[in-house]
């Protein structure tokens, strides 16, 4: 009888939309919520094994190259979706064909360039960023499997686009696991050899990478190989509007990674890596409950988008503030009770050796805790158009951000990075969602006013 009263309580808690999201982001939830418990584990088992001084190196090392790739990648996976919806739904395979190629080949020339920088950079600044000799080639060698990273896009955003969600989330799921096998194996064989450890990175890179792009041949070719030989020509008049796009999105998410991942650089740049390695940790604690929010914001995009269309505003402004209210209430009445056990939490995880003040795992969570209660807002931007606004927004919260953290790193360490950060995603996501409600709220008043007038 508890559970069914349960239920019902569940159900009225969530209006149809939401309850549409739900059931769209299920498989992504549950891959991600897997994913995630790997991922704490294969932390675990790096941190105690790498020791913080080598912890905080790999650290620096993989959010070095990711932050410089990024200014690089095109991030694909949202023109592919989006154009391809078109061509399929009008039929035209062959175009969807034209633009695969043609973001692989843009992918190509940009992998090239991305290289070629990270090799540059390492070559003049590598004794200035990092202490520990030798690990030139193994940065290059890692930085060349993490551009498979690039085509990664490819086959996620190709499975989605067919509706292939357990799939792709399977797929997910089964690389996180090769990949912490792998680790893991090193890790206990060779203990504290970092070069060891980033070989194992490259392999396990590549084989996850390949997983990706074979799964989406198989499920696809019967659809997709009878129009290989289509010409990118094909889609040669809409080339701009695809560049467009492409490029638009692709800046925002760039900044995005940028204040999700230079934070760790900039620090590692001013200060120690055991400072990085505890920063680290208190970030990924924090951030613990963005594995649930990221699959309601991949599947709330197309949603937004089609309640736009339709003018449902009122529907779509009841479904925010539902979804943001029900991830609100469980994660402030957790923020005292995380709190105060997170040195126990990392003791026992981690080890004696990662065990620092709470502070900066509270900054953190704040933050987070905002960024969770409105994943929704990104999608919302993109969906109204307001793409130079994003970007606008992102560039002055990183001016403050930085502002911040650069005079308080030297005294206060991590604290100091973590209050920048924080400032950072604060001003981010506060801005989106008062915008988002304003918008709304204007399109609700003018329905009011036109809606008496066409009864009349």
């Amino acid at each position: 009888m508890k559970l069914r009263q349960l239920i019902t309580f569940l159900k009225k808690r969530f209006d149809k939309e939401s309850k549409i999201l739900f059931k769209n982001t299920s498989w992504i939830l549950g891959s991600n919520v897997i994913r995630s418990g790997l991922a704490f584990l294969r932390s675990i088992i790096v941190a105690r094994g790498l020791g913080v001084e080598f912890y905080g190196i790999y650290v620096f090392i993989t959010n070095f190259v990711i932050t410089i790739q990024e200014f690089f990648n095109l991030n694909i996976d949202a023109g592919i979706i989006r154009y391809g919806a078109i061509y399929r739904n009008e039929g035209r395979l062959d175009k969807l064909v034209a633009i695969i190629k043609l973001n692989i080949l843009s992918v190509l020339i940009t992998s090239v360039l991305s290289i070629s920088l990270i090799a540059v950079l390492v070559s003049f600044f590598y004794k200035r960023m990092i202490d520990q000799p030798g690990l030139e080639l193994y940065i290059i060698l890692y930085a060349i499997a993490d551009l498979a990273t690039f085509f990664d896009p490819l086959g996620k955003s190709m499975l989605r686009l067919y509706y292939k969600f357990k799939l792709n989330s399977i797929i997910q799921t089964l690389a996180a696991i090769i990949e912490l096998l792998l680790i893991a194996g090193v890790v206990l064989i060779y203990k504290a050899n970092l070069k060891a450890f980033m070989i194992t990175l490259v392999v396990s890179k590549l084989i996850t990478s390949i997983m990706y792009i074979a799964s989406m041949i198989y499920e696809l070719k019967d659809e997709l190989l009878p129009h290989f030989s289509a010409k990118m020509s094909l889609i040669k008049d809409q080339y701009r509007e695809i560049a467009g796009f492409i490029t638009g999105n692709a800046m925002t998410r760039t900044l995005q990674t940028l204040v999700n991942r230079s934070d760790v650089v900039l620090l590692g740049a001013l200060a120690s890596p055991a400072a990085v390695a505890y920063y680290n940790l208190a970030k990924r604690m924090a951030n613990m409950f963005m594995v649930i929010a990221d699959p309601f914001a991949q599947g709330i995009y197309p949603q937004i988008s089609m309640l736009l269309a339709q003018k449902r505003f009122r529907e779509l402004k009841v479904m925010l503030v539902k979804v943001s209210r029900s991830a609100a209430i469980p994660l402030v009445i957790l923020l005292p009770v995380l709190t105060l056990s997170y040195k126990s939490i990392i003791l026992i995880f981690y080890g004696q050796q990662y065990v620092t003040e709470s502070l900066t795992f509270l900054i953190f969570y704040i933050a987070s805790t905002m960024a969770t209660v409105f994943f929704w807002n990104h999608s919302f931007m993109l969906g109204i158009g307001y793409i130079r606004f994003r970007l606008l927004t992102y560039i002055i919260a990183i001016i403050i951000g930085v502002g911040i953290a650069v005079p308080l790193i030297p005294y206060l360490g991590e604290k100091g990075m973590a209050l920048g950060s924080a400032t950072l995603r604060i001003i981010v996501f506060a801005s989106f969602s008062i915008v988002s409600f304003k918008y709304l709220n204007r399109k609700l008043k003018k329905q009011d006013v036109e809606e008496p007038t066409e009864e009349t």
